[in-house]
């Protein structure tokens, strides 16, 4: 893992319930990148401006891994959990 110390580094984590949820954007600072980590449960995601359901988007498994790059990818991403059980997506974003 190489990571950039030129680049501002924001760390959040967010449960992923019933209702589709997104990423907290840093007001005056443009995100590049974010990795997102997976844990509790299975949820679906979406990051093209739709949101996704419980039986609609990309199926993320627990321990899972995923990087957006781009601030609209980042902001349109939104997650929903795919089963009765709420997922936590651990969040890191980068930005200039």
């Amino acid at each position: 893992m190489t990571i950039n110390n030129e680049q501002g580094v924001g760390f959040e984590e967010i449960t992923v319930g019933t209702t589709a949820v997104g990423v907290t954007m840093p007001v005056g600072r443009t995100p590049v990148r974010a990795t997102f980590t997976l844990a509790t449960a299975q949820i679906r995601f979406t990051y093209h401006g739709t949101a996704p359901t419980a039986a609609i988007g990309h199926l993320m498994d627990v321990g899972d891994a995923l990087t957006l790059e781009g601030a609209t990818n980042i902001s349109n991403f939104r997650a929903i959990r795919s089963g009765s059980t709420s997922g936590v997506l651990s969040v890191t974003l980068e930005t200039l």
